[in-house]
């Protein structure tokens, strides 16, 4: 994950007064990193479930999976028309939508290769956020910036073990989502500082 520019996850809410534009600046540098990963994540995950159409899941993880693909191709728009934070708003419910149905094909006896890859791609590029994370947190982060970060990477760490044993794939893939998510909370709260601040 491009998480270098994330770095600066929570900052507006501590920033000094006389700082807050390099501070907004930074703050929606990381939004765009955030919601360019979201694009390319959902996208490689659209894609593998996808490929393994006609889908063997339940009747609502398909009625989630089809609501997903409606929601996936708004936030794309959003995204080509650089409109991030509509973007990242509607990948996450992309994400959310379509994870019964990831969830479910990981637990098959024999998993499609895409969804797995898919599936390991999300945890690694979320090891890549946690590391970058660390140091801008600690130094600059707010308490709500660090409570979060410590429960991302809690999370993260328990995911990690997770999709590591393949009974447990599906577990790990939820606990991905969930830090991830939990990560980019501090980013919209950054975010929402802009106009207060202008």
């Amino acid at each position: 994950m491009r998480a270098v520019f994330a770095v600066m996850m929570g900052l507006m809410v501590s920033a000094p007064a006389f700082a807050g534009k390099v501070q907004l600046n930074r703050a929606q540098e990381a939004l765009v990193t955030i919601s360019q990963t979201e694009a390319e994540s959902m996208a490689m995950m659209m894609e593998a479930i996808d490929a393994s159409a006609p889908l063997p899941v339940s009747d609502s993880a398909k009625a989630g999976w089809a609501d997903a693909k409606k929601v996936h191709k708004k936030a794309t728009k959003a995204w080509k028309k650089k409109d991030y934070l509509a973007a990242y708003d509607l990948f996450t419910q992309a994400g959310d939508l379509a994870e019964p149905a990831f969830g479910e094909l990981l637990v098959m006896d024999d998993p499609p290769q895409a969804v797995i890859d898919a599936g390991s791609a999300q945890i690694e590029s979320l090891s890549k956020m946690v590391s970058g994370l660390a140091r801008a947190v600690d130094e600059h982060g707010s308490d709500d910036a660090k409570a979060k970060y410590a429960t991302a990477k809690a999370s993260f760490e328990e995911a990690e073990t997770l999709w590591a044993e393949p009974t447990t794939r599906r577990d790990g893939a939820k606990k991905c989502w969930e830090a991830t998510k939990t990560l980019n909370e501090a980013i919209r709260v950054a975010w929402a500082q802009k106009g207060a601040a202008e």
